[in-house]
C-alpha cells in the first residue's frame, strides 16, 4: 500500500512539473513574439502591449486550473 501511495505522489509531481514547464514555454514564446513585433513596428507598441497583457492573463489563468 505504501508503494502505491509513493507512485501516486511521484506521478502527481511529474504532472505538475509538466504543466509548469508548458506555461513557462508559452510565456516565453508570447514575450518573444511581442518583442519581435515591436522591433518590426515600434509605433504599434501600445497596441501590442495590451495584447501581450491579455495573452499573459489567459496563460496565467490556464496555469491556475
Amino acid at each position: 500500500m505504501e508503494e502505491a501511495e509513493a507512485i501516486r505522489r511521484v506521478a502527481g509531481a511529474l504532472l505538475t512539473a509538466g504543466g509548469a514547464i508548458g506555461v513557462g514555454i508559452g510565456v516565453g514564446l508570447i514575450t518573444a513574439k511581442y518583442l519581435e513585433g515591436i522591433a518590426r513596428q515600434p509605433e504599434l507598441q501600445p497596441y501590442l502591449f495590451t495584447q501581450l497583457l491579455i495573452c499573459l492573463l489567459y496563460t496565467s489563468d490556464a496555469a491556475d486550473e
